[in-house]
């Protein structure tokens, strides 16, 4: 781990709102990388942030959503996307079971964030600190894709291409417009069809080539 990664955890973690650190996306991989995305989890989100703020009082930095971004302590930019502890475990046993799936839009996404991305992080996170094996047991739970899940997500899919094929008939612009949402959903549904954590659609051809998933399945 770099080295001024491991003194940032031993910086924040040294605050008893903070629950679990984690390190999600392209970093770990090691190639590739622009930018290091921190998981952080809390009881107190209002004080963990006064804390990351205070940690990086001295450094350029901006709010995107729910993260506070580094843009000139490493680099690259590095990111705290901060979740509440009860927050988080609710979300992820509703999404286990199967509900609240709908997508989610951000002003950072223009296609609609998916719940099963947060799961993909999670899935594959490296944890850092946790306290009482909180973000290790919430991996635990989510190893296996979740069949509750799956089937929520298929009808949600479905559903939608089928409201959609029998639309009036459409102008050019909106036929394309049409196209793009119904493939976006095979895509999500293929996904979850092959039972595997979609993380969205960034480099999604190489994804496709990857997972080796049938959009018209």
């Amino acid at each position: 781990m770099n080295n001024k990664i491991d003194i940032v955890i031993k910086k924040i973690k040294d605050n008893n709102s903070i629950i679990g650190i984690a390190i999600v996306g392209s970093y770990q991989k090691e190639d590739d990388y622009n930018d290091i995305d921190f998981l952080v989890v809390s009881n107190n989100i209002k004080e963990t942030k006064t804390h990351i703020n205070k940690v990086f009082k001295d450094y350029k930095k901006y709010y995107n959503d729910d993260s506070i971004r580094i843009t000139d302590y490493l680099d690259c930019e590095i990111s705290f996307g901060m979740y509440n502890d009860k927050n988080i475990t609710k979300r992820i046993n509703n999404y286990l079971n199967g509900k609240d799936l709908e997508p989610i839009y951000k002003n950072w996404n223009i296609v609609g964030w998916l719940p099963e991305c947060l799961l993909y992080d999670l899935n594959r996170m490296t944890i850092l600190y946790e306290k009482n094996q909180f973000l290790t047991k919430i991996k635990d739970k989510i190893t296996n894709y979740p069949s509750k899940m799956q089937q929520a997500i298929v009808k949600i899919c479905d559903d939608k291409i089928n409201n959609l094929s029998k639309h009036r008939k459409f102008g050019k612009l909106e036929k394309k417009i049409t196209e793009s949402e119904v493939l976006s959903l095979k895509i999500r549904r293929a996904f979850a069809m092959k039972k595997e954590y979609f993380n969205g659609y960034k480099r999604i051809d190489e994804k496709i080539s990857d997972s080796k998933v049938d959009i018209d399945e």
